[in-house]
């Protein structure tokens, strides 16, 4: 009741009305605030209303407007002196002074140089494909780049206007703090307290930090080196290499903190705060000094990025062009993850995140809106890479599918099961609250799917990386080796007829093309029956990839006088051979067994077929 006017008014969000025939006359006083808003302590003499403002959760404002240990101050936002703490919970104590926070501070910049300089080392100075790194290391690192790329994403969510029902306030909170929230790594110990303009700052600086490192880390390298007397040293150009390296993995991070700012949710009262810092108001004079920080960040680190690409894949062009497609040119390092038919695809990628990180930014009063538009961006994302297969291995682009169908299923989830409306899940009737309740467990069972597919396909590639791990693993468990694909490809030159420009053409394919190919060849009921009349009975792919074959080969060879010629290099008698280009025939064979030479022709014409689907 509003006592100065002397008339009644509606209550709000976050106001306990529930009055009753007995309690009528509490109707008079102020109501109590509900856990998960805030408001100043009501005058009883002179109440006109609350200023209600929406909280992070209700672990953070208690309810009666009682903050959590350790905070204080408008909607709780802030950490008592002495205690550091990020958006949502309890703040806790500071173990050291700031002075000893700041030495501490610039001891780990110091250890990121010989982090940089040790990264050099390992990679050989070549990027993230040579060097004396495996395959299967370089797919293991691949794997876990997805997997934070996908947490930094799932970390957007938390900047929607979502009421999360309580079984899942822990899960968005161990997602932020997995999307690189700095604030939850002890930020606000370097002062006497922390505030948002501190930990805004730091945040938005950090990878100018990181450039910094990188930069120095050329220098420590010669110096390393001129100490230990090894070699360690390495130039400017690769130590940029490095940092492109660091910043592409935590790019989404990165332009996420600096765009928090701009997100903003309407609070019960009518007045919008920003999201993560419910404290602060989308209009008083403390954002507005903020704000040009976080637009040059955004713009540095999202559109000069975005540049960046676009040079690279206009100078990668050109490259391949000149070079018959060979080579890709001083800034092929920023297309090394993906194939040379998809050198643009970070472009593509980048775009994507950047729209997903804007995303709560956009119609911020429809949030169903919202996330309906990042369910559909993820949608043609998924099939955009189902149709170009970008990446260079074919377990990235079966990954990185994955991973974006989990994630837009749980952003279908939150909005088609009723968890956001116009006016909140802590605004609706209990009616409403009891069905969506009902519905928590599988919001949380999708959710707990996504961590498990994640934790399990990095364990998996993890290890089949450590070479004691991987020789104990059956092969069915194994992915396509160097072994057999040389085995398959030596067979089928050595038998099929192959002339030398196509032998060239099925050795230069990559990882994608040739799984092509290969299923291609053995899904064919017509290559089946043309092989059919020439080989004995069984199976015709088992016989050109297993050993078998070979021993039928030298059989049949016995058999005629004039045997197939080899491929230069090997003989028929031979093993394995480890992955290398198989060397063109020096001339095609005469005769086939079971076969004429028009058979042989019709076969390079259908395999010929082959290759151009």
């Amino acid at each position: 009741m509003d006592v100065v006017a002397k008339r009644c008014e509606p209550c709000l969000a976050g106001m306990r009305c529930n009055w009753t025939p007995q309690s009528r006359e509490e109707s008079r006083r102020p109501p109590d605030i509900e856990p998960g808003f805030w408001a100043e302590p009501a005058d009883v003499e002179h109440f006109v209303g609350y200023t209600l403002y929406r909280c992070s959760s209700a672990s953070t404002c208690k309810g009666h407007s009682k903050c959590a240990d350790g905070r204080m101050g408008r909607a709780c936002g802030e950490c008592k002196p002495g205690f550091w703490g990020s958006r949502d919970g309890s703040c806790t104590r500071c173990p050291v002074e700031p002075t000893q926070s700041r030495m501490f501070l610039s001891s780990m910049f110091l250890l990121s140089i010989f982090c940089f300089v040790a990264t050099a080392k390992v990679l050989g100075g070549q990027g993230a494909t040579r060097g004396i790194i495996s395959k299967e290391v370089v797919s293991a690192v691949r794997t876990l780049k997805q997997a934070a790329q996908y947490f930094q994403l799932m970390a957007v969510s938390s900047g929607f206007a979502i009421s999360w029902p309580s079984l899942l306030r822990g899960y968005v909170a161990v997602v932020s703090h997995a999307g690189f929230m700095v604030s939850s790594f002890g930020v606000g110990c370097l002062a006497h307290q922390q505030s948002l303009e501190l930990v805004t700052i730091f945040e938005c600086s950090l990878p100018v930090a990181m450039l910094f490192s990188a930069v120095l880390s050329s220098p420590c390298s010669r110096l390393m080196a001129c100490i230990l007397r090894c070699d360690v040293a390495f130039g400017v150009r690769q130590a940029l290499v490095l940092f492109f390296m660091a910043f592409d993995l935590l790019a989404a991070a990165f332009i996420r903190s600096a765009f928090t700012l701009m997100v903003c949710r309407e609070t019960p009262s009518g007045f919008w705060t920003v999201t993560r810092w419910p404290q602060l108001t989308c209009d008083e004079h403390r954002w507005r000094t903020l704000l040009p920080v976080a637009c040059a960040a955004v713009v540095v680190y999202a559109i000069l990025y975005l540049g960046f690409l676009a040079v690279a894949v206009a100078s990668i062009a050109r490259n391949r062009r000149a070079s018959g497609g060979v080579e890709r040119g001083h800034l092929g390092f920023a297309a090394s993850n993906y194939r040379d038919t998809a050198y643009y695809w970070g472009l593509v990628l980048t775009t994507k995140n950047i729209f997903l990180i804007v995303s709560p930014g956009l119609f911020r009063s429809q949030v169903p809106l919202q996330l309906w538009m990042c369910s559909i961006a993820l949608l043609a994302y998924a099939l955009l890479v189902i149709k170009i297969m970008p990446w260079v291995g074919m377990y990235a682009n079966f990954l990185d599918i994955a991973l974006t169908l989990l994630l837009m299923c749980q952003l279908t989830c939150i909005s088609g099961f009723g968890f956001v409306s116009g006016e909140g899940f802590d605004a609706m009737g209990e009616d409403l609250k009891a069905t969506y309740h009902s519905r928590e467990k599988w919001l949380l069972i999708t959710c707990a799917a996504g961590l498990a597919f994640i934790a399990v396909q990095c364990s998996y590639r993890v290890s089949i990386a450590v070479p004691c791990i991987r020789r104990s693993l059956p092969g069915a468990f194994l992915p396509l080796s160097d072994d057999r694909r040389d085995r398959f490809n030596i067979n089928l030159v050595e038998n099929l007829a192959l002339p030398p420009a196509l032998s060239r053409i099925i050795d230069n394919m990559d990882e994608v093309e040739w799984h092509n190919f290969h299923r291609a060849v053995a899904g064919a009921s017509s290559t089946e029956g043309v092989l059919a009349r020439s080989l004995p009975s069984g199976h015709w792919l088992d016989m050109l990839e297993g050993a078998d074959f070979q021993r039928i080969s030298r059989r049949q060879v016995q058999e005629v006088a004039s045997p197939p010629p080899a491929v230069v290099g090997r003989t028929a008698d031979s093993g394995v051979a480890s992955r290398r280009r198989l060397p063109s025939l020096q001339s095609p064979p005469s005769t086939v067994i079971g076969r004429s030479a028009d058979d042989g022709a019709a076969e390079v014409a259908y395999l010929a077929g082959l290759v151009e689907l």
